[in-house]
Formats: structure tokens, sequence, C-alpha cells
């Protein structure tokens, strides 16, 4: 009976340290520079931005298809492709956006007007074409009506934030919501309406991205991914160091600054 038990016990713990091995490796695929931004849209597209704000287009199976050259050099601060519309080009440097058509035809750079919208240390697109931003010199959150040139909301963040600690890093809205990357303190989450509902406790983050239900992201040299209504977690070892994580159809691609590894899981 004992001999029974004990070979159970085995069988369960292989079992567990099969099922923890989730990658299976692809392909690898050279990049021609320095990638430090990226985003990818609905049809599975990855857009990806070097240090000198040159764009590349990537389809789903690694193969570059179109490049972009901004006309002035400098990287990008925030990228948001994920509508697959249009792609949103964010510069903190020049304070301006850019946004580029699914071909990567540009439009004029349009600049963030500091009379209204402060200093941006981020800025994105909200879903009704407005813009979201975070603004540093009077440490709130905005959204910025840039129909009527107008700020429609305005929420303080000093009583969420520590204003002598913070680093955001990154904001995306989904489903609803806006999720603004703070890498001292947690993933804040506020409702369209640019109210403060709660901050997921994941710190370290640089950047996330979305899957069906959940948010995930790398942290440290783990794969977190996390169901937003659920609360469950999940975490893996990377497979690979990575900059930038892309899900799609259970296949993952880990962005470093010169390469695209594809696993799947």
């Amino acid at each position: 009976m004992k001999n029974r038990l004990l070979l159970l016990a085995l069988f369960f713990l292989c079992l567990g340290h099969a099922q923890g091995q989730e990658w299976k490796f692809l392909d690898s695929i050279p990049l021609k520079a320095n990638v430090l931004r990226g985003s990818g849209d609905y049809y599975k597209n990855m857009y990806l931005t070097d240090d000198r704000g040159n764009l590349y287009k990537y389809d789903s199976l690694g193969k570059l298809q179109i490049t972009y050259s901004p006309p002035k050099a400098s990287k990008v601060s925030l990228i948001d492709a994920w509508r697959g519309i249009n792609i949103f080009l964010f510069y903190e440097n020049f304070q301006e956006y850019v946004v580029l058509d699914r071909f990567l035809g540009e439009t004029q750079p349009l600049p963030l007007q500091r009379e209204r919208v402060g200093f941006a240390r981020v800025a994105t697109f909200a879903l009704d074409n407005n813009l979201w931003v975070f603004d540093d010199i009077d440490f709130s959150l905005k959204k910025f009506n840039t129909q009527f040139e107008k700020i429609d909301f305005n929420t303080p963040l000093d009583l969420i934030l520590d204003a002598s600690e913070y680093e955001i890093t990154f904001m995306r809205e989904y489903q609803n919501q806006l999720f603004i990357a703070d890498k001292n303190s947690g993933i804040l989450v506020f409702d369209n309406l640019g109210n403060y509902k709660t901050k997921l406790p994941f710190v370290d983050v640089s950047w996330f991205s979305f899957w069906d239900d959940e948010i995930y992201f790398a942290q440290g040299d783990e794969f977190v991914r996390y169901n937003l209504y659920t609360f469950k977690e999940k975490r893996s070892s990377l497979p690979v160091k990575t900059r930038l994580i892309m899900l799609y159809d259970h296949k993952a691609f880990f962005i470093s600054k010169n390469y695209m590894k594809i696993f799947t899981f």
C-alpha cells in the first residue's frame, strides 16, 4: 500500500512538472534595430520602434511588412496600435503625438498644448479618439477632448501615488478601463470617466498587454497572467530574456532589442 501511494505521489509530481513546461520553441527572427517600444493590433500585426523612432510592422509570422521613418529622429515614448485602424505614437521630449494609418501613412505631428494639458509624462488614445494624459505639472490624470480642445475629466493623483517616488512607464485603455503602470507601486486602474478604482499589486512592470480577460506582462524573470474579473494569477518562468511579449493564437512573441523569439504555449 505504501509503495502504491509513493508511486502515485511521484506520478502527480512528474505530471505537475510537465504541465509547468509551457513553452515550445518555434523560431528566432533577427530584428534590424535596437527595439525599445512595441504594440500589437487586433489583426495580429506587431509594431516595433527603435531608438531613433523608426517603426517596423511585422505580421503574425514575424515577417517585416512596412517601415516608417519619422521626419525628426526621436525615441517614441509610447505606441498603441491595438485597434489596427490607426497607430498612435507619443513623443515626450517634443510633447507631440502622431497618428498613422495601417499602411503607416503619416498625419502632421499634433502638439499637446501646455496651457491645457501641462507636461505629459505619458499619453495615449482613448477609445473615443480623445487622449488620456498623465500630467507631471499638477500631478493628475486628464482626459483631453481633441475635437473641442478642452479637458473633459481631471483626476488628482496625490492621494493615490507618492509624488516623490512614482515612475509612470505605460498606459492603455481596455474594456472601458484605463490601466497605468507605475513601476514603484503597481498598476493603477481607472474607469472611462477617470475615476480611480483599484491598484493591481504588481511592481517593476514597465509594459503590459491584454489577452481576452487577462492582463499579462513580464515581472523579473517570470511571465504573469492575471484575470481582471476572477483575480486568478498564473506565473511561469520566462524562456528567454525579453522587453516585450505579445500573444496571438497560443503563440508567444518574446521581443528583445535585436531578436524576436516565437514559442507556442
